[in-house]
């Protein structure tokens, strides 16, 4: 018992950089703008003053990838995709780190670190197409841009197995406290 006390805090820190490092990851993705697609709050906003206001759908949309490409180069493209593969493979290690703890995590504890690690898998995923995108209209195959979106994709991977391994702890019962 002494042990799993001493543990206690360690996880709960655990859990605060995971949260933490999901929702910078997730903030990063979005502050940055690599999404193919509007953010979703400006395209609720832009449905709702159209079905309320009977506002028209913009004219002129904006083009993401073609906005991100200006001025860029090969090793700054490459260098963003793999800072981001980086950070998205940190994040994984935090939520494995969590879902391996030995001693008991409280449920809603548990739910909060699945929904963290969700939204930055969502981002990644949203990111991952964005520069898919971008490498579409300016990589070649081999090239730095190619092989950082294969590693892009492996992060995303890695990240979805570790919240699948938060939900299964969560859902499995193992090492679940019902509160706290």
């Amino acid at each position: 018992m002494v042990q799993a006390e001493t543990d206690a805090p360690r996880v709960l820190e655990e859990q605060a950089v995971l949260r933490d490092g999901a929702q910078a990851l997730a903030a990063h993705v979005d502050e940055a703008g690599w999404s193919v697609a509007p953010p979703a709050a400006d395209q609720a906003r832009s449905f709702l003053g159209r079905l309320i206001g009977g506002e028209s759908a913009p004219a002129d949309q904006t083009d993401p990838v073609a906005d991100y490409l200006e001025g860029m180069t090969l090793a700054r493209i490459a260098a963003h995709i793999d800072a981001l593969a980086a950070k998205t493979l940190a994040v994984s290690d935090q939520a494995n780190a969590v879902a391996a703890a030995p001693q008991g995590l409280s449920r809603d504890a548990l739910q909060r670190d699945i929904a963290a690690a969700e939204s930055a898998l969502g981002a990644i995923r949203r990111a991952r197409a964005f520069f898919a995108e971008v490498g579409a209209r300016v990589s070649a195959p081999g090239d730095s841009v190619a092989v950082g979106l294969d590693d892009l994709k492996a992060a995303e991977t890695a990240l979805a197995e570790a919240a699948d391994a938060l939900a299964e702890r969560r859902w499995s019962g193992h090492g679940v406290r019902l509160s706290g």
